[in-house]
């Protein structure tokens, strides 16, 4: 009887042991199966994508051609665009979205500007 006792103990010791360790993160799994915080910073790629919204040259507009505009309204309400550029390459760009006040669009384009 004694034998069993010290049997159930050793089990009942053995189950509580691996019930508390499988609720813990193992240090074999590695930090890459951990799920990890957001600190809120966002990371380089996403940031590096955005344009300076000063039509610096690194500031490219993306998609097709569409057309050369005198103002920013016009390429977005008549050609539907998205970005007017500088220059024909595409370098010079500015989301008509975010536009200023004028007549200085150029080229039209009809993707986002993007960061070289």
């Amino acid at each position: 009887m004694l034998g069993i006792r010290v049997a159930l103990g050793v089990l009942a010791t053995s189950v509580a042991f691996t019930t508390a360790t499988m609720s813990l993160p193992s240090e074999s799994l590695g930090d890459s199966l951990l799920p990890k915080a957001n600190v809120g910073i966002e990371s380089e790629p996403a940031r590096a994508r955005k344009c300076s919204g000063r039509r610096e040259i690194g500031d490219v507009c993306q998609g097709n051609f569409l057309s050369i505009r005198h103002s920013f309204h016009n390429c977005e309400r008549k050609v539907h665009g998205k970005c007017c550029a500088l220059y024909r390459n595409g370098s010079g760009g500015l989301d008509v979205k975010k536009r200023p006040q004028g007549e200085d669009c150029g080229f039209c384009f009809g993707g986002k500007c993007e960061l070289e």
